[in-house]
């Protein structure tokens, strides 16, 4: 856990954060930690983030390490969805610059149905995901580095 750097945050606030999100039974490993959305988008909304500083989807290279990272994530996600939602239709999605919120690459994983939720603007929030994709496409990994 040493190895969480961020832009966002500096080492001593990182330490704060993984012992709050372990107080919490949030899933940590050596790649990601995972843990609730505090503004769930859908039935269930959990956030998967890497532990190393990736600023956006945009940032992914293609390289073996990235695709094994993208999917930890994406097999964390649906772990998670299927202990807790397993009955639903499940979605998975990255934010696409300039949309993303917070400059850390984070996917979202989503248990449908999606809550009736408006942005600013009135627009829908779930327009600003660069892929909202069913859990088992063939295409999500690859479309990751597109």
């Amino acid at each position: 856990m040493d190895g969480i750097t961020t832009a966002s945050f500096d080492r001593t606030e990182s330490s704060r954060i993984l012992s709050f999100l372990q107080k919490a039974n949030q899933a940590i490993d050596e790649k990601v930690v995972a843990f609730q959305d505090i503004k769930p988008a859908a039935q269930r909304h959990y956030l998967i983030i890497p532990v190393e500083h990736i600023p956006t989807v945009g940032d992914l290279q293609r390289r073996d390490e990235d695709y094994s990272l993208v999917s930890c994530m994406l097999s964390v996600g649906k772990e998670l969805l299927h202990k807790d939602a397993p009955q639903t239709l499940h979605r998975f999605g990255f934010h696409q610059p300039p949309f993303n919120s917070v400059d850390h690459l984070h996917l979202h994983c989503f248990a449908l149905p999606f809550l009736p939720s408006r942005d600013t603007a009135g627009e829908d929030k779930a327009s600003s995901f660069k892929g909202v994709t069913e859990p088992d496409s063939p295409n999500f990994i690859a479309w990751c580095f597109s």
